[in-house]
């Protein structure tokens, strides 16, 4: 039975993905004030734009690559497409791009590690009118940069290797810093590699190197039980180029920082409310509901341990929604007491740690079985920096124990427990800044 055509105004009544829902965006976000629909071959901006294939998403977002045909060669672009809700004002990422630009600060030393656009446009659809910004094409995330490498390198080499791209994304984000911008949104995912350029390459070399678009179609019914179409959500998801299939040759060692919408410049406001998840935010965002440069150095602090570890140093069990009692949980165990007011202001805390009038951390103790039951039995339930970069060592096996699965060097764990310990700082005064951590000697070891 042929599909029936719905206004956006008419109704259907049931969704179904007939795909793998992990690596998409959710069908449902496609409605008034949210996605653009797109499809493969879809032309953007006045048939500028023709999309190729998708490079990813996020809750405001979703990117794609296109191939620019202003131009006689075939180029190739991303764009990235707001959240009709997020394009209603002026874009608050394109301003502070602006801001950078007019500053130069990509003319300095270490801002060859951000990412300015290309383009900009809107886009008007179904869902709203979308702001469209056009960049350069990146590579996977720094989150990934560990299992990519780890292919064609040793071990020791590959660490050093995420040394060097750690300390890059340190440089960037010190001469952000250096004119007064806080990026606030610091984390792996936001962190993206450069590729070799796909430009002179036709549309089946592109495919060739990144492999074909892959879709889960989506299928709408009507109350009565009938197939329908409408406007405002796509026939089909396309799955994000799968890069850990991409010849790593073809993955520079090179990163940049993108995503600057929760961005802003220190000299104009002080402080803002920032949306970063609780993985990366600092204290001060949590009870204080303050974003700053400070809470730029605490994200650095727990990138570093992820891209190195593959493991998070702060991760609060917050499935169900944002959980303050978790969080304070997750961060304490390793870091000690809190400071005065936050400590006092948790009224649960009796529920997790014993009671003492000590302020050295190590002898504030959890209630038992709280935490311990997840470590390895031959590693200390961590209580310090150093004791978290040991037990991310060991990994939960499907046979019911932890076996350890990769090494770190004990020069190399002082070292890194010293610099994490100078970030991770609950006064956020305490921390040192990017321009100092760029010089610290864990990147040389």
């Amino acid at each position: 039975m042929p599909a029936n055509s719905l206004g956006a105004s008419q109704r259907w009544n049931s969704l179904v993905l007939r795909g793998y829902e992990e690596y998409l965006e959710k069908a449902r976000s496609y409605r008034s004030g949210g996605y653009h629909p797109v499809h493969l071959d879809d032309c953007l901006h006045d048939g500028r734009y023709r999309v190729i294939h998708k490079l990813g998403y996020g809750g405001y977002s979703t990117v794609w690559l296109c191939q620019d045909t202003h131009h006689h060669t075939p180029k190739y672009v991303a764009v990235k497409i707001l959240i009709a809700r997020q394009s209603k004002t002026e874009c608050r990422e394109l301003l502070l791009l602006r801001r950078i630009r007019e500053m130069a600060i990509d003319k300095k030393p270490g801002g060859e590690h951000i990412c300015l656009p290309l383009d900009h446009f809107r886009l008007t659809g179904p869902n709203g009118t979308h702001i469209c910004i056009v960049y350069s094409v990146l590579g996977p995330d720094l989150g990934s940069a560990m299992d990519i490498f780890s292919e064609d390198l040793e071990p020791d080499e590959c660490a050093r290797d995420i040394r060097r791209l750690s300390q890059q994304v340190t440089k960037g984000l010190a001469i952000l810093h250096d004119h007064g911008i806080c990026h606030g949104d610091l984390r792996p995912s936001n962190i993206l590699l450069q590729l070799k350029t796909l430009d002179g390459l036709d549309k089946e070399e592109v495919y060739d190197l990144l492999g074909e678009p892959e879709t889960a179609e989506i299928l709408l019914h009507s109350a009565p039980g009938e197939p329908v179409v409408v406007p405002e959500i796509p026939r089909y998801l396309v799955y994000p180029v799968d890069f850990y299939s991409v010849e790593t040759s073809y993955i520079l060692k090179h990163i940049f920082i993108t995503d600057f919408g929760q961005s802003f410049d220190t000299s104009l406001e002080r402080v803002r409310l920032s949306g970063i998840p609780r993985s990366y935010c600092a204290p001060e965002m949590v009870f204080d509901k303050a974003a700053g440069i400070a809470g730029d150095l605490w994200s650095l602090g727990c990138l570093l341990f992820e891209v190195r570890l593959s493991d998070k140093i702060v991760n609060p069990n917050d499935l169900l929604g944002p959980n303050n009692e978790e969080y304070i949980l997750s961060v304490s165990v390793i870091l000690g007491k809190l400071p005065e007011p936050w400590w006092s202001s948790w009224e649960r805390r009796d529920w997790f740690f014993e009671p003492t009038e000590q302020e050295v951390h190590s002898l504030v103790f959890e209630r038992p079985g709280r935490l311990a039951k997840n470590t390895p039995e031959n590693v200390d339930a961590p209580k310090s920096i150093k004791g978290k970069i040991m037990a991310s060592c060991y990994r939960w096996t499907h046979q019911g124990g932890y076996e350890k699965y990769q090494d770190v060097p004990e020069d190399e764990v002082k070292l890194m427990a010293d610099l994490l310990g100078k970030l991770l700082r609950y006064v956020p005064e305490q921390r040192i800044s990017a321009r100092e951590v760029v010089h610290h000697e864990w990147f040389r070891v």
